[in-house]
């Protein structure tokens, strides 16, 4: 059982539902809220840029990432996209 409760917000939730994302990332983020300590977890690192809100870790998995928030009890992935485009389309969903 997860020690966190997986959540998605609505296009994170899309694209995780995709074919694009692989199953290695929908497990990892499984993995990950399972955890006893989510953003100690090896799949994760915690996101310090100056254009980011603060508290925002990710999970990498190959060339994806999925950048979630976490908001006991709850992980809450933000976005998920490839490594080219996912920090700009945070930047645009959080309005930072």
């Amino acid at each position: 059982m997860s020690e966190y409760e997986l959540v998605a917000r609505p296009a994170a939730r899309r694209t995780l539902a995709g074919d694009k994302p692989p199953d290695d990332l929908r497990d990892a983020l499984h993995e990950v809220a399972g955890h006893r300590e989510p953003t100690e977890h090896p799949k994760t690192a915690t996101l310090r840029s100056s254009q980011l809100p603060s508290g925002l870790f990710r999970v990498r998995v190959a060339d994806w990432r999925a950048v979630c928030r976490l908001d006991k009890p709850r992980l809450e992935v933000i976005c998920v996209a490839h490594r080219d485009e996912v920090y700009d389309r945070v930047r645009e969903r959080l309005g930072a």
